[in-house]
């Protein structure tokens, strides 16, 4: 047995690069899962995940999530070429603004289920991540391995492996948020792709009747591919093993950015919240579960059979600038309540709670349609 040779053997396989990669993540203060599987679906195989780094801030009661799905790929016989043509920024068929990203928390998803979110994001966060962000320089269309020794081409396998590997995984991280419940009740989740290379990487320019090959550090793409018979688009950045280190930190910049842009949503979303009925209503299912809670100890069982808590409303108030709660009972009952200084006390504690709000409040009849 030659250890030297082992030694030298394992060295040539894409193994020291995951190893080396996932030490400059730790230093950077990222947590990691790495040889992590999943089953493809399409293939009916398993597949592995190389690395899922992850950093996690806790801000106005949100679990910020930003994550990274990694591939590595070593080659020491050839380099990787992008083939690339110019961008067409108003391609009707283009998505350069894809957004991979998730959330539990009402007032997030209400600002994520926007058409324009994927624009607003982008536009906030390239100011702070450019090289994240930012428009990509070319539009690759094509991709090849070459030989180091030769030039010549020889085929893209690895190339789109570490594409299709990426998407699916990511693909599959998102869809086992959802399906298997493992999102915190208030949390938010946004994943970013990217393919190290140990090699050369080529960008191989397409302009007019010329060929233009330059060697570059990084590289943005933007993928498609059919995922469980839907379009998917996502970024993938490209980046040299050497050139890691360094494009890694604006991803740790990119992380206080979303911790940031969470905070500034959610102060958003419950600022004169009971004044917007769109974003109030949404929050009405906790609102009467947060009722339902108090009606539940002995001091309120009488007020719970004479009240119909599926039919309670929220509204606001112009003239007395006062919190209402509706309710479908009587005028005597509605009196009763707004004359009792311990359902006001309630009254007041379930809008804290739910609405964030800290203002006076009383009840009054609903006029049900």
């Amino acid at each position: 047995m030659d250890l030297n040779k082992i030694q030298d053997n394992i060295c040539k396989t894409g193994f020291k690069l995951e190893y080396e990669v996932a030490n400059i993540l730790r230093n950077e203060g990222w947590s990691l899962i790495t040889n992590r599987y999943y089953l493809d679906d399409h293939e009916e195989s398993v597949r592995e995940i190389d690395i899922l780094a992850y950093k996690c801030r806790t801000i106005s009661n949100i679990a910020v999530y930003t994550a990274i799905i990694i591939s590595c790929k070593k080659s020491e016989t050839c380099d990787w070429a992008l083939l690339a043509r110019d961008i067409e920024e108003n391609d009707p068929n283009a998505d350069w603004q894809p957004f991979k990203g998730i959330s539990s928390d009402s007032s997030i998803t209400h600002y994520l289920e926007k058409s324009e979110w994927a624009k607003t994001y982008h536009e906030r966060l390239v100011k702070k991540c450019p090289d994240i962000f930012g428009l990509p320089e070319v539009d690759i269309f094509a991709f090849q391995e070459v030989s180091k020794e030769k030039s010549t081409c020889q085929n893209d396998k690895n190339i789109f492996n570490s594409i299709t590997s990426l998407m699916k995984a990511q693909a599959y991280e998102l869809n086992s948020l959802k399906s298997r419940n493992q999102l915190k009740k208030t949390s938010f989740y946004q994943f970013n792709l990217i393919s190290v290379i140990d090699s050369d990487l080529i960008r191989v320019k397409f302009e007019g009747d010329k060929i233009i090959a330059s060697q570059i550090e990084s590289e943005n793409y933007i993928s498609k591919y059919i995922l469980n018979k839907k379009e998917s688009v996502s970024r993938i950045k490209f980046i040299t093993a050497k050139a890691f280190e360094n494009s890694i930190k604006e991803y740790s910049t990119l992380h206080n950015e979303n911790a940031q842009l969470i905070e500034d949503l959610n102060r958003d979303f419950f600022k004169d919240i009971l004044q917007t009925r769109e974003r109030a209503k949404i929050l009405l299912p906790e609102f009467k579960d947060a009722v339902k809670k108090y009606l539940r100890s002995p001091y309120y069982a009488a007020a719970q059979q004479a009240l119909n808590i599926d039919q309670f409303d929220i509204s606001w108030d112009n003239r007395t600038k006062e919190a209402i709660i509706e309710i479908d009972t009587t005028r005597e009952i509605v009196s009763e309540l707004n004359d009792d200084d311990a359902c006001i006390r309630a009254a007041k504690q379930i809008l804290l709670d739910v609405f964030k709000y800290t203002g006076s409040v009383y009840f009054e009849e609903a006029i049900i349609f």
